[in-house]
């Protein structure tokens, strides 16, 4: 399953909407259980030759973990299921998730997006105070 039926599958299976962002990367939109939104994007790369999906949310500006929330974020990574809290390379700071595209259904995708969605959703009204 390439990455945009998995998208359209995981999709379908959660009534999510999602959108193409670029040749191989997607959006998918995501409502939380608190009525916010999160966009987690879904793309792919090759590592090693692998095929790895990518999972990622993107929580806001790096430049904004001030005081004493960078320690604080990072200690919430240790109690995530899924995915881990890493500054992209444009210094935004993102959860972020990979999986062998061979390993992956609908549904293990689906899960790994709404886990993203929440826990993403959860931290970056925490750290940043928006939405």
């Amino acid at each position: 399953m390439n990455i945009e039926e998995l998208v359209k599958s995981a999709s379908a299976l959660k009534g999510w909407k999602y959108d193409r962002k670029g040749n191989a990367e997607f959006a998918v939109h995501v409502s939380t259980d608190e009525g916010r939104k999160q966009e987690v994007s879904v793309s792919g790369y090759e590592e090693d030759g692998e095929k790895l999906v990518v999972f990622q949310t993107d929580l806001g500006p790096a430049i904004g973990l001030m005081d004493d929330k960078p320690m604080l974020t990072l200690k919430m990574n240790h109690e995530f299921r899924h995915g881990a809290l890493a500054i992209d390379d444009k210094d935004r700071l993102v959860m972020i998730e990979k999986f062998p595209e061979g390993r992956i259904d609908a549904a293990v995708a689906a899960a790994i997006i709404r886990y993203l969605a929440r826990r993403g959703d959860m931290i970056e009204k925490y750290v940043f105070e928006r939405d």
